[in-house]
């Protein structure tokens, strides 16, 4: 008796979002026994964004889109997390550069990210057929602007002399260049909308909370925001890329072979 080759991808699913709530627990929380400690004494809100990210990353997840974006978000997270840390322009409580689990949380974030995006019907149109205002199309310069008008003195208290190197001006090129890649003005703003709104929230509390502290000396920089949104559409865009990979690998392991047809005797 065969198992349904239908249900692969629905058992796959079922365990990836098991890894997921079980990461978020371990990593974001600190263990069952320390959430069980901490949650009663946490306010409203930190309930409210645990709730946000569970369901999100439950909600329309699909193993085959997920897992590629998961890893693709948990590379460049590490590499701009490196980057940031070890050049002193935001600092964890932990003292890690590094911290491990906040790359593992960065996946889990995109993907919720990529679930608002899914929810609020994006790539159910054509590509293209999305009718994108040009109010919609100037947010996208004009939120970066805003944010940078808003936070520029504070930027001007960081030692940039240190922090600009190789690998800014890579993370520029690759940013642009997963962007631009295929781009698409519909699938284009929705993400960067909703990274914008989520990543808002999740630095908002992390900073509140003593997570982690930027160079800037304030809490949340609204710059930070729209740079949010940005990097989902690349971490999505490269987690797209990855994925017809990722199929073709699929494709060949036992789950994904097509039963053969029996041979006559």
């Amino acid at each position: 008796m065969r198992f349904p080759r239908k249900h692969y991808a629905t058992l796959a699913t079922v365990l990836f979002d098991l890894f997921l709530l079980w990461g978020v627990l371990h990593f974001a929380m600190g263990g069952w026994q320390r959430t069980v400690r901490l949650l009663p004494s946490q306010g409203l809100a930190v309930w409210l964004e645990l709730l946000v990210v569970i369901c999100l990353t439950l909600l329309k997840s699909d193993s085959r889109k997920d897992v590629p974006l998961f890893l693709s978000a948990f590379a460049l997270a590490y590499w701009g997390e490196w980057w940031g840390t070890t050049r002193g322009v935001w600092a964890y409580a932990t003292r890690e550069t590094p911290p491990i689990y906040v790359v593992f949380t960065w996946g889990v974030c995109l993907l919720t990210v990529y679930h608002l995006y899914l929810l609020l019907g994006g790539r159910k149109r054509t590509r293209g057929e999305g009718r994108v205002t040009w109010i919609q199309k100037a947010s996208f310069f004009a939120l970066p602007a805003i944010g940078l008008a808003l936070t520029w003195k504070g930027i001007l208290r960081v030692d940039w002399a240190r922090a600009m190197d190789v690998h800014v001006l890579g993370g520029v090129l690759v940013t642009c260049f997963l962007i631009l890649e295929d781009f698409d003005w519909h699938e284009t703003f929705w993400l960067f909308l909703c990274g914008t709104l989520l990543g808002a929230l999740y630095e908002y509390m992390g900073t509140a909370t003593g997570n982690w502290q930027y160079a800037t000396g304030e809490g949340m920089p609204i710059l930070i925001a729209p740079l949010w949104g940005m990097a989902c559409v690349a971490m999505v865009k490269l987690g797209l890329l990855v994925q017809g990979g990722f199929l073709k690998i699929v494709r060949v392991l036992p789950c994904g072979m097509r039963p053969r047809a029996p041979r006559a005797d």
